[in-house]
């Protein structure tokens, strides 16, 4: 080990010199590493960089969204997602609703308005909307037979009003 400081100082002193000043037009001298024209188009590179990232991680997320939409789907044949709970009193088995609900088909919203339904175990889309609540909106995810081919709908139902509440509990559909 050298313990002479003016020795030590002279070594760093050459280390840096031939660092930045030896062979300076040597594309890949420490010099033109750190010229102020390379060090913005480095930033300029990792702003890029960063902007592709951001559009890969929104893209992830969205991919992310749709494999739990799609995990949903394949627990059970119809499942829902609440978005808004309402008030009141929640419908049941039995009970006569008026709805307003957009379906998705490949990629086209379809809106359907006033639509009065009677609540069911007979069809996947109306057992969907029990417990849902007057102002109440619902996603629901619905699997259905089309002539042999299963599709997959998305809805998104809101839930005007309950028009009658069933109070029999001896309904067929409703047991």
């Amino acid at each position: 080990m050298i313990k002479n400081p003016l020795i030590k100082l002279v070594g760093i002193i050459a280390i840096v010199y031939f660092a930045l000043f030896y062979d300076s037009g040597h594309k890949d001298s420490l010099k033109k590493r750190l010229s102020s024209k390379n060090i913005k188009r480095n930033i300029d590179h990792i702003k890029d960089k960063t902007v592709h990232i951001k559009q890969n991680i929104d893209k992830v997320k969205i991919y992310e969204e749709k494999l739990a939409i799609a995990e949903i789907l394949i627990a059970s044949d119809k499942s829902y997602q609440n978005l808004v709970l309402g008030f009141g009193n929640e419908a049941k088995c039995g009970d006569v609703v008026l709805i307003n609900y957009n379906k998705l088909i490949d990629g086209i919203n379809i809106p359907k308005s006033n639509y009065q339904i009677t609540i069911n175990y007979s069809s996947a889309f109306s057992e969907q909307l029990i417990g849902m609540k007057p102002s109440g909106v619902r996603k629901i995810f619905v699997k259905e037979d089309r002539d042999g081919l299963i599709e997959e709908f998305v809805y998104e139902v809101k839930l005007i009003k309950i028009i009658t509440q069933n109070n029999e509990k001896n309904d067929q559909k409703c047991s």
